[in-house]
C-alpha cells in the first residue's frame, strides 16, 4: 500500500487514529493529562502513549522532548516511534500546531 499525505484543516472522518506531539513538561490539560501521568508519560523524546479520543478513535500522544531541543532530528525520532506504535492502523492523522 503506497504512502499518501493530505493536508487538511480538520481531521477526516475516515481516519482510524489521531496523533499529537507534546513537548516535555507541556502535557495537555484535562482528563488526558491525568491518564498520561498515570502511564508515566512526561513528553520524553520518542515516548508514545495511547488515550481514548473524544470521538472514540485512539489518540497517540508522542513525546518530542524539551521544547528548546525540538529540531528535525527530534521530529524524525518521534515520527519513527509513532510509526512503530501505530503500525496496525491503515490511516493516521497527525495534528500540527
Amino acid at each position: 500500500m503506497p504512502l499518501t499525505i493530505e493536508l487538511t484543516r480538520t481531521v477526516p472522518d475516515d481516519v482510524e487514529a489521531v496523533a499529537v506531539g507534546v513537548a516535555a513538561g507541556a502535557l495537555p490539560e484535562g482528563p488526558d493529562a491525568i491518564m498520561l501521568a498515570a502511564q508515566g508519560f512526561d513528553g520524553k523524546r520518542g515516548d508514545v502513549k495511547v488515550v481514548a479520543g473524544v470521538d472514540g478513535r485512539p489518540r497517540y500522544v508522542v513525546g518530542l522532548g524539551p521544547a528548546a531541543e525540538v529540531d528535525a532530528a527530534a521530529l524524525r525520532h518521534s515520527a519513527g516511534s509513532l510509526a512503530r506504535a501505530a503500525k496496525r492502523h491503515a490511516s493516521l492523522a497527525v495534528e500540527l500546531p
